[in-house]
């Protein structure tokens, strides 16, 4: 009977040892930022770049924490808007502030990423 134990501890920790490593592996493979341009911030910023040229941060924010007021009745924080920002500035850039709403949502507009041909036009 206590062998039978010992043997199961040691087929477990195998097991163990054997699934910590694929997952490092898993890591590895990766590369260096995995979850880049998945996150729930940046897709709802991608998303309402779909539908309008200029967004705010409010109209990012709301989409992006829709379940929170919702589902949950809650209301959004200010962390959440900092972190909408944090997320657009690395998609979009900021153009001005608007003209309606409390605290004068900043508006911004996706970024213009040159492409590599027209690099090659401009050489030529």
């Amino acid at each position: 009977m206590t062998e039978w134990k010992e043997c199961e501890r040691a087929r477990a920790e195998t097991n163990n040892r054997k699934q910590r490593k694929s997952s490092q592996l898993r890591g590895l493979n990766q590369g260096g930022a995995p979850a880049r341009g998945r996150g729930r911030l940046q897709v709802a910023a991608r998303r309402g770049f779909y539908l309008s040229d200029v967004v705010s941060t409010a109209e990012i924010a709301q989409a992006a924490y829709a379940h929170r007021i919702l589902l949950h009745g809650k209301r959004i924080e200010p962390c959440h808007y900092r972190f909408v920002r944090r997320a657009l500035s690395l998609i979009a850039e900021p153009i001005a502030r608007s003209d309606k709403g409390p605290g004068r949502p900043m508006l911004w507009r996706f970024k213009d990423i040159p492409s590599s041909n027209d690099n090659d036009a401009s050489k030529a």
